[in-house]
């Protein structure tokens, strides 16, 4: 008597979850439903109404999906594409971001719901979690609290960012899928942004933040770059691989636009990786240094004149200094009110987004700008308004992403050491491993220059680090073949 398969894949479970005919609702669902109703009564009455609009939409989703994941994400997908709508500073993008965060919602439920068994308490989950509590203790116990808490909402929606993503990537389509729209998504706010001279106060792109600064925009885009090679590289339909060079390029003009130093070097650190690592082929080696270049050119004259002006610091005298080398000099001013904050409350910092607020009590008396300034460091930032509690955490997510993922990729690739065949080789996972890599080095160079610990970039690859190295994904069908024959 033939029987049925077990339930494998992510949408089969889902269909056990819901409920039969008969059977009675689970209570959240009930109750996600009617708080999202009464939230937008609330909103009906307030200033925006497009925010009821968008909780009912959101609620409109949730129900007709019925806990699909394709819908789900086909759902998130249009929110994508919406993204773009705060360009022109309509109320549309209100509407766009409820419907995501109701999305969201709903997708952090279905994990809840369905995996409750097995969550992944991956180190980096946990790490998340501790840092997390250091972003709360600064919150409570910041110099200025009323700049502390709305901040804290920002690193709410970027933790369930990475539970969904560490949770939810369970197939190969799924990573293929997220990444595509993900690039797409940024490359379509790069190209809009670029159109309109860079008018842009906040995007969002497959769960990715832009933020509006010039500087956090190109970090964002140049992190997404080594995605779009790998696609170019390995998807296995032309169609796709045409798709992800058009991505490339849209990437490419936005991050041009942007003029931001930082994400050059980014870029340059993300292909350097790359190239190291053998993870581009002979045939894109030339397009890779060809950007490679590209970045050179355009930042190297700037970084020469930066250079030059730091210079200019230690020779000149203030008065005779010219605007360039002050800008530079406000770099270093940075550095000279962040350490003391640290070194004045090195538990906790001077709170979460104290540090603008805090500055000219900690700016030296010869400094020449004193009109406060934010850290314009990541590594700073964390530092001065999280001290300890929270700067260890978030270096260690860092460090356990790249072993993490280096590892992953050197257990993966094809060929061993010695040229021999690897009996664990996937291809797929090796390539996104070593992508991640590269990401994360993006990251770190050209978040040097801004401030982006909270980005949804940073998350997004966290989130993938914990969820490949969690557990290996289903092998691909020839592979399962192969292995049966």
């Amino acid at each position: 008597m033939a029987t049925s398969p077990p339930a494998s894949g992510l949408t089969d479970r889902i269909a056990e979850a819901l409920p039969r005919p008969g059977q009675p609702m689970t209570p959240a669902v009930p109750i996600f439903i009617g708080l999202g109703v009464l939230v937008s009564g609330f909103a009906l009455l307030s200033d925006h109404p497009e925010y009821a609009i968008g909780f009912l939409a959101g609620i409109i989703v949730f129900i007709a999906s019925g806990l699909s994941l394709e819908l789900l994400m086909a759902g998130l997908l249009v929110n994508v594409m919406m993204g773009s709508a705060r360009l022109f500073e309509s109320p549309l993008f209100n509407l766009n971001r409820i419907l995501g965060v109701m999305i969201l919602l709903g997708l952090l439920l279905k994990v809840f719901l369905i995996q409750a068994q097995r969550f992944n308490l991956h180190r980096l989950t946990i790490t998340t979690a501790v840092f997390g509590f250091g972003v709360f203790a600064s919150c409570i116990f910041a110099q200025h609290q009323g700049y502390a808490f709305p901040t804290l909402r920002t690193y709410i929606r970027v933790f369930i960012l990475f539970i969904l993503l560490s949770n939810l990537v369970t197939s190969r389509g799924w990573l293929r899928a997220y990444l595509l729209f993900a690039c797409a998504g940024g490359a379509v706010m790069g190209v809009l942004g670029f159109i309109k001279n860079y008018d842009v106060h906040a995007g969002r792109s497959g769960g990715l933040n832009a933020l509006g600064d010039f500087n956090q925009f190109g970090l964002m885009l140049a992190t997404l770059v080594p995605f779009t090679i790998w696609g170019m590289r390995r998807e296995p339909s032309v169609p796709l691989r045409v798709l992800h060079f058009i991505v490339f390029c849209g990437l490419t003009v936005g991050l041009v636009g942007t003029g931001s130093r930082g994400a050059y070097l980014g870029l340059m650190a993300a292909i350097g990786v790359l190239i190291i690592a053998g993870a581009i082929s002979r045939l894109l080696v030339i397009p890779g240094l060809a950007v490679l270049f590209i970045g050179l050119a355009l930042s190297g004259a700037t970084i020469l004149e930066r250079f030059t002006n730091v210079l200019e610091i230690f020779t000149s005298d203030r008065s005779n200094m010219s605007v360039d080398a002050i800008n530079a000099m406000n770099r270093i001013d940075y550095i000279r009110a962040g350490i003391p904050m640290f070194l004045s409350h090195p538990i906790t910092g001077v709170g979460l987004n104290n540090f603008q607020a805090q500055y000219l009590d900690y700016l030296p008396e010869d400094a020449r700008m004193r009109i406060p300034r934010d850290a314009h460091n990541t590594w700073l930032k964390v530092l001065a308004e999280m001290g300890v509690v929270g700067f260890i955490p978030f270096a260690l997510l860092f460090f356990w992403s790249f072993q993490g993922a280096w590892r992953l990729h050197r257990q993966t690739r094809p060929w061993l050491h010695h040229g021999e065949p690897n009996p664990n080789a996937d291809p797929l996972v090796s390539d996104i491993a070593i992508c991640t890599v590269a990401a994360l080095a993006s990251y770190c160079v050209a978040g040097t220059f801004v401030v982006a610990q909270s980005m949804d970039i940073i998350w997004v690859l966290f989130g993938l680090v914990a969820a490949l190295t969690w557990r290996p994904l289903p092998a691909a069908p020839d592979a399962a073949k192969t292995a049966h024959s």
